[in-house]
């Protein structure tokens, strides 16, 4: 009983704080790993929201802007005009438009430049389409935003 409770005494004294050293350096090894880890996760979310911001900000500046279009239409017989509509979401400024000779479409330019065409407005223009004009057509569109910076929208079209 004696050599037990020696051995015990032992284990007592030297194993326990032994194992309780060891236990307590590799928790420590691993919190460590785990604190990196965990600064690596906070830095990506933090890139995800920096570009999430980003990509709801560029989607902010789109949604308010002009989008100036245009199409030729048939009003009756050989009789047509070209419709400009502003399908965007802020007002146009300067429109115009114009179509290449190489179409052979005689532009009456009455109206142009149209000096502010808000959102989902228009405006019509009476054209000429000789027999020898294509069905197929480009159209280029030109506008400013309120700060006068330009844009243009080019578009291949027929008319029928």
């Amino acid at each position: 009983m004696k050599a037990f409770l020696e051995i015990l005494k032992v284990i007592v004294s030297y194993f326990i704080p032994i194992s309780a050293f060891i236990l307590s350096v590799v928790a420590f090894v691993k919190s460590r790993k785990v604190s990196k880890i965990e600064e690596k996760l906070k830095e990506y979310d933090l890139q995800i929201k920096k570009h999430e911001v980003e990509k709801i900000e560029s989607e902010k500046s789109k949604t308010k802007e002009a989008c100036v279009k245009a199409r030729i239409v048939n009003v009756y017989g050989r009789k047509y005009k070209i419709k400009i509509y502003n399908s965007g979401s802020a007002p146009a400024y300067n429109v115009d438009y114009d179509i290449p000779e190489e179409y052979q479409i005689q532009l009456t330019k009455e109206i142009t430049p149209f000096e502010k065409l808000e959102p989902e407005a228009g405006f019509e223009e009476p054209i000429g389409i000789y027999i020898v004009s294509e069905n197929k057509y480009k159209v280029i569109t030109k506008w400013q935003d309120e700060d006068g910076k330009e844009y243009t929208n080019e578009e291949i079209q027929t008319w029928q």
